[in-house]
């Protein structure tokens, strides 16, 4: 962020409590229609916030090399891989450690007007005592079938059937969860406690009239490329408790852990091998801890300079999402 186009946000916000200024900034997001996602990268101190104003979704074919600054929202089931949802930066907003925020102007795509406009409104929100910040997006769930102990162990008989026949190696069964929402919660006080407890993960919240409202906590890094020049990708499986007080390399780790790490690893290389890509470096696997979490974790790099593969974020991401890790293959 130049400072040219660093402004601190106003005097009004001095004196309030970082999370009250935090929803008055959703909730006038909210107000207007507009999607909101914030982000806190692992370790961070501070926060990352956009707000986009189109009323309608924007689905692309992601180029990241090319693409403008924004937010890529993408659902597990996309075999196609060119239909993820992107989230302009028409406004962008940084809180940073001790809760001072800064507007970015040079996010701002006609003039300051919009993003005047819209603190404007958050500034009233604040000075409004009476305001209690509850409303988010909401959607009715996707899938109406009744998940009782007979469904899901049913689908534990026939993963063991599949398991002994050959078709599978390994498979995980899910199942999800339908609760009330507490009157009382609001996305923003769930972010920072998720935030606070998860200090070495991705923790996200995206919230939109057509995308309803997520909340997202991971310790896995899916892609990442620094200076347009070093790619990074890891393997992170293999879970068990972590215990107050172990060291990490006192933690050992079974023949099944093992293995279920190197299924990632191995779909990772494979990926590689898709694109004739030999050049890369392997680092692990080492045990790292996630919360209250230990987990496995290889680490691979590309210098993309060197091997001549300026494109390799965009073709990567495509054939890794969504990996093994994360929902299973294919």
């Amino acid at each position: 962020m130049n400072k040219e186009n660093q402004t601190v946000a106003r005097d009004i916000f001095q004196g309030y409590r970082q999370e009250r200024i935090f929803q008055a900034i959703y909730q006038s997001a909210y107000a207007k229609g507009y999607a909101f996602i914030c982000w806190r990268d692992p370790e961070a101190a501070g926060f990352n916030c956009i707000i986009n104003t189109s009323s309608t979704p924007f689905w692309c074919n992601p180029e990241i090399e090319t693409m403008d600054r924004g937010f890529i929202f993408s659902p597990y089931d996309n075999q196609e891989n060119t239909r993820v949802l992107f989230f302009g930066a028409d406004i962008f907003l940084k809180c940073q450690n001790g809760g001072s925020w800064s507007v970015d102007n040079s996010f701002d795509k006609g003039s300051s007007g919009l993003t005047d406009a819209f603190m404007e409104s958050a500034e009233t929100l604040l000075r409004d005592h009476h305001s209690h910040f509850t409303d988010y997006y909401a959607r009715e769930p996707g899938h109406s079938t009744r998940q009782n102990k007979k469904y899901f162990t049913d689908i534990i008989k026939n993963a063991v059937s599949e398991i002994k026949s050959g078709h599978f190696d390994k498979v995980v069964p899910a199942r999800y969860k339908i609760s009330p929402v507490p009157g009382s919660m609001h996305p923003i006080h769930a972010f920072v406690s998720v935030a606070r407890a998860y200090p070495n993960s991705f923790i996200s919240l995206v919230s939109a009239p057509y995308t309803g409202t997520w909340l997202g906590a991971s310790p896995e890094v899916l892609i990442s490329i620094q200076n347009n020049e070093i790619f990074t990708t890891a393997a992170v499986a293999g879970t068990q408790a972590a215990k107050p007080g172990k060291r990490l390399s006192e933690v050992s780790w079974t023949q099944k852990e093992i293995e279920e790490q190197a299924l990632v690893s191995r779909y990772i290389i494979n990926c590689f091998k898709k694109i004739r890509l030999r050049e890369f470096s392997e680092l692990g696997p080492k045990t790292v801890k996630a919360g209250n979490l230990y987990h496995l974790k290889s680490l691979y790099t590309v210098n993309m300079i060197e091997t001549g593969f300026p494109q390799l974020g965009s073709v990567m991401l495509k054939l890794l999402h969504p990996t093994s890790a994360v929902c299973g293959m294919p």
